[in-house]
């Protein structure tokens, strides 16, 4: 349902964000996929955002049990050691999501 402020503002379900392919590595593996940030955002800023998990999609985990495809993931940042963009901010294509999750 979309709804409209006092001062005009749409609002709507879907985020409208980048998607930016990245290496995450967390204490218990490697995580590639691609991770969403608000348009004019870079991936530090998302990381240091108050909410206690980032979300992934297309994802490829990586661990001692192996590895494994998964479409989405929240990732909790106390878990990140590193996040590594595995492509130049100028590739980042716009993406919009609905993430009822």
């Amino acid at each position: 349902m979309n709804k409209v402020d006092e001062r005009g503002k749409y609002f709507t379900e879907r985020v409208t964000t980048h998607s930016i392919e990245v290496l995450v590595q967390t204490v218990y593996g490697q995580v590639r996929g691609h991770m969403h940030i608000k348009p004019g955002q870079r991936i530090k800023d998302a990381l240091n955002e108050p909410e206690s998990f980032i979300a992934l999609t297309r994802i490829t985990m990586t661990d001692a049990e192996g590895t494994q495809e998964i479409h989405f993931v929240a990732l909790n940042k106390q878990h990140v050691i590193s996040v590594v963009p595995l492509q130049e901010e100028s590739q980042v294509l716009p993406h919009e999501d609905y993430y009822p999750y």
